[in-house]
């Protein structure tokens, strides 16, 4: 009963204040609803979150200002301590609003926070369950051309910055999810468009259920450099394959360059050279994987330092093994033997030699500049 009286001259007595400044301020319209407001006072009171409403020309809570002002809402926390300026809760179990502001015109802000020292804007989601999805901080835009959500700095920090908490390895510090566009694309004029760190796992992680989990490109440069060892799993497809190396002559001034070796087969080359015994006969022991990884063996013989025109491959290949003949005791001979992958892998992932393009490709070129066609003929133009 007293809590309920205790509430009815809460309410009288702000209403009596709130009329005074109706009449103050002619640009002050009706109250929408004091209730709320003194329950967000009653609140903010309990938890020690003082709320002191200063502004020129006031502009209340539920309440509307028709003239050109600002509302100012301001907390001064004792020292060491920690206080609110605005704290509001609100029970939403059929969706709704803890807190909304609109802002309209050609230029301006919905919401606009400013810390001289402290977070400009915080954004906190606590689930009730595990399963519950929320976000801290929400932006949409209904601009197609501007951005949800935009950050900027003015020296060397960040524009935007994302942190995962989660005490397992997965979670994800900035999520960019796009349904039909780019999920999050970067841009700089003199420095990186996009950069990932990670102290333990992934700097940057790309995936794509349909299409590609990663593109880069460049117009004048190198679309992508490794620096560090690199591991596909996978089939790797290009145009062309080479190592480069300073040269070994002159390493200072002069790059060396070779092109892979390549085959329509997932052909393997092993070679050596081997002296023939008294009989003018040798065994060459090949590794004990060798007839596990491959099939379809191909041999070549070339004497060293004398004709041997009866060299010859006396036994093929069996339990890694195979016997050369019929030269002078002594003889060197080169040998190479080749193979073809059989592992479960080269299995199910044989190179295709010839195929046919795709309804999408026909027509378009992936080197559309070689065959004398401009760019936007090429397959991944956009």
């Amino acid at each position: 009963m007293w809590r309920r009286v205790k509430m009815l001259i809460i309410n009288r007595r702000l209403q009596e204040l709130l009329d005074d400044l109706v009449a103050a301020e002619p640009g002050i319209t009706r109250i929408l609803n004091i209730r709320y407001l003194c329950w967000l006072l009653l609140f903010a009171g309990a938890i020690g979150n003082p709320i002191v409403l200063v502004a020129q020309p006031f502009v209340a809570l539920g309440m509307t200002n028709t003239a050109t002002s600002t509302t100012y809402i301001n907390n001064t926390a004792p020292a060491g301590g920690d206080g609110s300026a605005l704290y509001v809760q609100a029970s939403l179990t059929a969706g709704g609003t803890g807190l909304q502001a609109l802002g309209s015109g050609s230029s301006g802000f919905g919401v606009h926070a400013f810390s001289f020292d402290a977070v400009g804007v915080l954004g906190v989601a606590v689930p009730s369950t595990r399963r519950t999805s929320t976000n801290g901080v929400t932006g949409i835009s209904w601009n197609p051309d501007a951005s949800g959500v935009y950050g900027e700095n003015s020296g060397n920090g960040f524009g935007v910055a994302g942190r995962s908490l989660g005490r397992s390895i997965g979670g994800s510090g900035v999520l960019g999810d796009s349904p039909n566009g780019t999920g999050v694309y970067g841009i700089s004029t003199n420095s990186n468009g996009v950069q990932g760190f990670s102290t333990n796992w992934v700097g940057v992680y790309g995936s794509s259920l349909s299409t590609y989990g990663g593109f880069f490109s460049s117009a004048s440069g190198q679309a992508g450099y490794f620096n560090g060892n690199v591991h596909v799993a996978g089939t790797l497809t290009k145009g062309a394959g080479a190592f480069k190396i300073d040269h070994p002559l002159d390493p200072a001034n002069k790059y060396l360059s070779h092109s892979f070796v390549e085959s329509p087969d997932m052909k393997t080359i092993y070679d050596g050279v081997v002296v023939l015994d008294a009989n003018g006969e040798t065994s060459v022991e090949l590794p004990a994987w060798f007839e596990a990884l491959n099939r379809d063996f191909r041999y070549q013989l070339t004497a060293i330092g004398a004709a041997a025109p009866n060299l010859y491959v006396a036994e093929k290949i069996s339990k890694n093994r195979f016997k050369i003949a019929g030269g002078p005791p002594g003889l060197e001979v080169s040998w190479q033997v080749t193979g073809i992958r059989h592992d479960p892998y080269a299995e199910q992932h044989r190179i295709r030699v010839e195929e046919q393009k795709s309804a999408e490709e026909r027509g378009k070129y992936l080197y559309p500049k070689e065959h004398g066609q401009p760019t936007t003929m090429g397959i991944n133009y956009a």
